[in-house]
Order: C-alpha cells, then sequence, then structure tokens
C-alpha cells in the first residue's frame, strides 16, 4: 500500500497562523459581499441579513472551492496481483457539486468512474474524494471530466480511464433561459479507442440507474 497526496506535517504555530489568515480572508470577503449587495439595493442591516456577508463567505471558502485553496487529498494505492490487471473497476452515482465558472451559481450532480487498474487500485473511497476535490471549484463541465481523468491517471497510471458527468447547471434552471429539467452529460475516455470497455462502462451506468429508480 502507498499513499499519493498531502498530508498536513506543519508545526502547530504555522497552523496557527495559515488559520489566521483564513480568517483574514473571510473578513475581505465577507466585507466586498456586504458591498456588492448595497450596490444592488439589498438592505443588509435586517436580522436576517446582517450575518449574511459572514454566511457566504464561509460557503464558498468550506463548501466550493475547497480544491482552489487545498491541494488533492491524500490517495491511497494497492498492488494488483497479475489476475486482476485487466479487471474493469466501475464506480456509479458520486454525488459532486461545483461552481459554474460564468455566473457562481451551483452545478449538483452525479459522477461515474471506470478504470483499468494495470499495476496499482484505488481504494474506493478515494474515487469520490478526488471527484469531490476536483469539482470544488468554479469550473465548466467539460473541463471538470478532463480533470478527474488527468488526477487518477497520474495516481496510478492505470490501462484505460472512463469518466461520465451528468449535472444540472443552476445558471440554466434558474436564471436566463429558465429550463429546469435539462441535464448536461460529458465524458471523457483514454485511451478513446478501447469501445467494448465504453459499453460495458455505459451498460454499468444504466444498471445504477435502474436500480436507483427501483429503489425510491
Amino acid at each position: 500500500m502507498r499513499s499519493i497526496g498531502s498530508t498536513d506535517h506543519r508545526p502547530a504555530l504555522l497552523q496557527r497562523k495559515g488559520s489566521e489568515m483564513n480568517s483574514s480572508k473571510l473578513a475581505a470577503a465577507a466585507s466586498h459581499y456586504k458591498s456588492f449587495c448595497e450596490a444592488l439595493g439589498i438592505p443588509m442591516n435586517t436580522d436576517h441579513s446582517v450575518d449574511t456577508p459572514m454566511r457566504v463567505a464561509r460557503m464558498f471558502h468550506n463548501d466550493f472551492l475547497v480544491g482552489v485553496r487545498e491541494e488533492c487529498p491524500k490517495i491511497t494505492t494497492f498492488p494488483v496481483d497479475s489476475m486482476l490487471r485487466d479487471q474493469l473497476v466501475i464506480q456509479c452515482g458520486i454525488r459532486l457539486r461545483s461552481l459554474c465558472s460564468h455566473h457562481h451559481v451551483p452545478i449538483v450532480g452525479r459522477a461515474h468512474v471506470c478504470y483499468i487498474p494495470g499495476e496499482s487500485l484505488l481504494g474506493l473511497s478515494k474515487i469520490a474524494r478526488i471527484v469531490r476535490w476536483c469539482a470544488a471549484r468554479p469550473c465548466v463541465q467539460e473541463e471538470l471530466v478532463h480533470l478527474i481523468k488527468d488526477t487518477i491517471k497520474s495516481a496510478i497510471n492505470p490501462t484505460f480511464i472512463g469518466i461520465s458527468v451528468t449535472a444540472e447547471h443552476e445558471c440554466m434552471s434558474c436564471r436566463g433561459v429558465t429550463e429546469p429539467d435539462s441535464l448536461t452529460t460529458t465524458n471523457v475516455f483514454w485511451p478513446s479507442h478501447n469501445e467494448d470497455t465504453r459499453q460495458e462502462f455505459f451498460l454499468a451506468i444504466s444498471h445504477w440507474l435502474q436500480a436507483r429508480g427501483a429503489n425510491r
């Protein structure tokens, strides 16, 4: 077993300074957000809104921007027996949330991931951690699938990777064209010519969707 990625071994003093820096950034972000709202005519001195700027700053910092301010989580890998090196590993239905780069409103959806391990296996929970870290930043979905692919590829050097993401974009459902039932799907495969493996992946996604519908 080996681990790839960041682990925080900083002395307590440096960690405390980092916390103070985060507090300073949050205060600055909250102040700017308050000015932004006031410029649009939103009253920010009511019982319900006086603390809103800090709530919004913390929401972005803690929920939507983890991938911007933190390194990729530690990735645990395991050696693979020769008999498993051609086995397709598929994980379906990983929840993700992100921010649209263009409007900074949520993207909410599911990721499906498959890979053929080569010489290393990912710990199953690490697939979800990679997906969520990659998504926790402003992005466009077309680029997100490539970021997930490249992060997994650099961690274990598999012989095949497939990524599929289906998500609702609130920039479409809540503004502009206001199309609330529209979902966007993006797929990426490496290498791109393995048609049989791609079909096995899509069949697994179809089975997951059927099982999810039956269990509602």
